[in-house]
């Protein structure tokens, strides 16, 4: 049920919003909620529900109009419908008061739930930090043409070889300075990259061995060694071509030997 119209919500004031509220729950409270359709008084039950439906959408648009409350309505259709279940009225209060401190509860908890997914799908996104020494950019430049230059049909698998072995050495520099966000940033968006595999790293720590990678293909670890000392040639006659010695600035840290 959308009411987008402005002129409609704007022609009831908030007390008469409120009354009409306040004469239908006695109305809808007498009946039984149904079922099933088969049920008697369902196609009265259903009626009267859908008129409370559209005044409590309307008191909520007027009660706050800095929420875009469409975007909320079956939030606020559960909640209207716990509220005639659960509302005393031996209490002394009209209804509408119940239902207004209900309905901001589930509001607020909608909206906070919605905030935080949101936050969720923004760390997820691809890193944008980019201030790491041209040597590292070179490096993992050369990587990518080594990956390109792979026959389509082993690339996954070099991908994961290529990330694992990446990995392994990225995570010896780990320190204050460097960290495992950093790899994520270095990593994210290089086309060589398991992105599976890179994710499971920073939720984890971990990464598969060669033997594990070889493993996932169906392979051995003779076969795996095999094909990561042709990429690590492939990479070191790339730098030679390209006249660029970084690997050793870039891994000198770790102490690492191509």
């Amino acid at each position: 049920m959308q009411h987008n119209d402005d002129d409609l919500c704007d022609s009831f004031t908030i007390s008469q919003i409120e009354n009409e509220i306040n004469k239908l729950y006695p109305q809808i409270q007498n009946l039984k909620e149904p079922k099933s359709k088969s049920e008697l008084h369902s196609t009265e039950w259903n009626r009267l529900f859908a008129q409370l439906g559209f005044w409590v959408i309307l008191f909520s648009e007027k009660h706050d109009s800095s929420k875009d409350i469409s975007r909320y309505e079956d939030e606020i259709t559960e909640c209207t419908r716990r509220c005639i279940d659960s509302f005393n009225p031996a209490r002394g209060k009209p209804f509408i008061n119940y239902l207004t401190k209900a309905l901001n509860k589930t509001l607020n908890k909608a909206i906070k739930t919605e905030i935080d997914l949101e936050k969720k799908i923004t760390a997820t996104q691809p890193p944008t930090k980019t201030n790491f020494p041209k040597e590292y950019e070179i490096f993992f430049k050369n990587w990518e043409l080594v990956y390109d230059g792979q026959q389509e049909r082993t690339k996954k698998y070099d991908s994961a070889l290529i990330t694992a072995w990446l990995l392994k050495q990225l995570s010896k520099l780990i320190s204050e300075s460097f960290t495992e966000g950093d790899i994520d940033n270095l990593l994210y968006n290089r086309r060589f990259t398991d992105k599976n595999m890179l994710s499971q790293f920073l939720h984890t720590g971990s990464f598969p061995s060669q033997q594990q990678v070889a493993s996932a293909f169906n392979r051995d670890k003779t076969d795996a060694s095999r094909e990561m000392n042709k990429l690590k040639k492939k990479f070191n006659e790339q730098l030679k071509k390209n006249r660029s010695g970084c690997q050793n600035a870039f891994f000198n840290k770790a102490g690492t030997n191509l």
